[in-house]
């Protein structure tokens, strides 16, 4: 019976042990999810033609990101702050440039609507 005993909190200990390393590992990727949000400040946009071009600072380095209207979402944007967050491989648009998507911050400062996805033309060490 002791042997028995012994074995049950051994292998209550290791299941402790794999459920507090797994949660760990949940917690880092939850973090890293938020670290990639960026708070970018949007300066100005323009349209030419079919182009939208948005220029933004980012920790006070320029950046330039620009979108075709034709695609959903592409529009001016306001000046005001934004969050730039990398597209994932589903959602990216345009295939010779890093994609970002665009969201509008939320009331509690985290990703609120989705705006648009966006080409980042200049500034790519920073995103």
């Amino acid at each position: 019976m002791r042997c028995f005993s012994l074995v049950t909190k051994t292998r209550i200990r290791k299941v402790i042990l794999l459920c507090t390393v797994m949660l760990g590992i949940a917690m880092s990727l939850i973090a890293s999810g938020e670290e990639r949000n960026k708070t970018i400040l949007v300066e100005s946009s323009s349209q030419n033609g079919k182009t939208v071009l948005i220029e933004a600072r980012l920790g006070g380095q320029q950046i330039e990101l620009s979108c075709l209207s034709s695609e959903h979402g592409c529009k001016k944007l306001e000046s005001g702050k934004y969050l730039a967050a990398p597209a994932t491989s589903n959602e990216s648009v345009y295939q010779d440039c890093r994609n970002f998507i665009l969201y509008q911050i939320a009331n509690n400062g985290g990703k609120g609507a989705r705006i648009a996805a966006y080409c980042l033309l200049t500034g790519t060490g920073l995103l």
